[in-house]
């Protein structure tokens, strides 16, 4: 079997015919640089700006990946409550899921104790918040009430101000702490 010669493709100056460069497309104005890179029309980019259809390419790594995940999880399941599309939800439950199948993975994996991260039972404590956000984002839409929806959006909130706390003491171990408001008394 032989196969055809390769033909050499013509210059841009040469593909015109008139010695002048041909004129290339431009872009939509409200495109992102990377989405132009990647020739992705415009619907494309709004779509990526929402927050119920973020993904997360790559586990967290560091707490401030883990907060800014958590946060977006939790903005997607509020918009998605607030809507009451369906299909906004089946978005941000599968954001979720995504995100807590990451966080259960990070959590099961064998790693060195390490005084500093975190307390005893912290780790078994995480596994069997990672087991009731599993089952929930699992679970059909309509089988969700908004309890259950304000319970995800909680727990993403909490966790990630959590870190947050956690991440601010490592920086400025001298700060004091809040104090603690007794009822009945001023502060």
């Amino acid at each position: 079997m032989t196969r055809a010669p390769r033909t050499m493709r013509a210059s841009p100056r040469e593909a015109t015919g008139s010695g002048q460069p041909r004129p290339q497309s431009k872009p939509a104005p409200n495109q992102s640089p990377a989405r132009k890179k990647r020739g992705l029309g415009p619907h494309r980019d709004r779509r990526a700006r929402s927050p119920a259809t973020m993904s997360f390419d790559r586990s967290p790594s560091t707490a401030g990946d883990d907060v800014t995940a958590l946060a977006q999880a939790a903005i997607a399941l509020t918009g998605a409550r607030e809507s009451g599309d369906p299909d906004d939800l089946e978005v941000a439950l599968a954001l979720n899921r995504r995100l807590w199948d990451r966080i259960q993975a990070q959590a099961r994996s064998p790693a060195p104790p390490d005084p500093t991260k975190a307390p005893d039972g912290t780790r078994d404590d995480l596994l069997q918040v990672c087991a009731y956000m599993t089952h929930a984002t699992r679970s059909a839409p309509e089988d969700l009430d908004a309890d259950d929806i304000a319970a995800m959006i909680d727990i993403n909130v909490d966790i990630a101000l959590g870190l947050l706390a956690r991440r601010a003491r490592a920086r400025w171990p001298n700060y004091p702490p809040r104090p603690v408001r007794v009822p009945n008394k001023p502060l």
